[in-house]
């Protein structure tokens, strides 16, 4: 099971999108535990059950894998 804690970089399994968790929180209704995250491209942010992040479908990046993510970021900003 991957221990969530904000400023990590996690990769979703299935899309394989690069997020970075911004904070751990709570629904405030129901107490129940939430992770805030938002894309690599830092423009959209999300909400997920923080158990969503524990069931498999995230896995913590690797340095390694940052790098890629930056690197076809900015190319990607060269076809503007």
């Amino acid at each position: 099971v991957m221990e969530v804690r904000g400023g990590q970089f996690v990769k979703h399994v299935k899309t394989g999108g690069i997020y970075r968790v911004v904070a751990l929180a709570r629904i405030e209704a129901t107490l129940e535990p939430v992770v805030v995250y938002a894309a690599s491209n830092g423009w959209d942010v999300w909400v997920r059950p923080e158990a969503e992040f524990k069931d498999g479908r995230f896995v913590e990046v690797t340095d390694v894998e940052l790098a890629v993510d930056s690197h076809h970021r900015e190319q990607d900003r060269g076809h503007d």
